[in-house]
């Protein structure tokens, strides 16, 4: 029981209160790291399917075969 609290204290002193500017800041930065990641795997996957290594899903070929007006 007394390792249980100890431990609980532990806990607690390694959590600090953040600002909004600081939680702000990290959203930011997490925002722009997924968006990186996801046009790196679109912009891997076009070029996968114009080189043939990947099949075109049905999807795909709709859209790129729709005329956008």
């Amino acid at each position: 029981m007394a390792e249980e609290g100890a431990q609980k204290n532990v806990d607690n002193e390694k959590r600090r209160q953040i600002s909004e500017a600081e939680f702000l800041s990290w959203k930011r930065r997490k925002d722009a790291e997924i968006s990186s990641r996801r046009a790196e795997t679109a912009r891997k996957r076009a070029e996968d399917i114009a080189s043939g290594a990947v099949q075109m899903n049905g999807q795909v070929i709709d859209v790129m075969n729709v005329p956008f007006f």
